[in-house]
């Protein structure tokens, strides 16, 4: 903490580096955090994202046509199906939804960038262990892949 005043506090990425503030953080993230391997966390995960889905500025506008009621149940399936190995009830054709999706709202690069941005958020706020990890990953390679097979142009 070279260069601060006695009291001052550093901070990285908006979050304070002072030993007890860290202590805190810590013991926030560990009360939190739960595995991600149980079909009640996968439906607690995808209503923590739509909800924060519905009201972001750049996804909130595309998602205000989707019927969540029907589309949550899919998701969930979806989910289960990729984390946990059930399948059962995902049965939709994910590539010809979105291009579907693409033809009405123009998909761009940064839908792509923000919809993982949320999704990353939302599990590292609540979730931890190797299922947490792996559904990251599987949201990145679903938003690389996508907006490569949409052909989405980097803007």
């Amino acid at each position: 903490m070279s260069g601060l005043m006695p009291g001052q506090l550093e901070f990285v990425d908006g979050r304070s580096t002072h030993p007890h503030a860290l202590e805190r953080q810590l013991e926030t993230i560990a009360m939190n955090s739960r595995e991600l391997n149980s079909p009640e966390a996968i439906a607690d995960c995808v209503d923590a994202f739509y909800a924060k889905v519905i009201i972001d500025a750049a996804l909130g506008p595309i998602f205000k046509e989707v019927d969540l009621q029907q589309h949550k149940p899919t998701i969930r399936a979806y989910w289960r199906k990729m984390l946990l190995g059930e399948h059962e009830g995902y049965r939709r054709n994910m590539i010809a939804q979105h291009i579907a999706l693409h033809t009405r709202h123009s998909l761009q690069h940064h839908h792509f960038q923000r919809w993982l941005e949320l999704f990353v958020e939302t599990v590292d706020e609540q979730f931890c262990g190797h299922a947490a990890v792996r559904a990251k990953r599987l949201a990145t390679t679903i938003a690389i892949n996508l907006e490569a097979l949409l052909d989405v142009r980097r803007m």
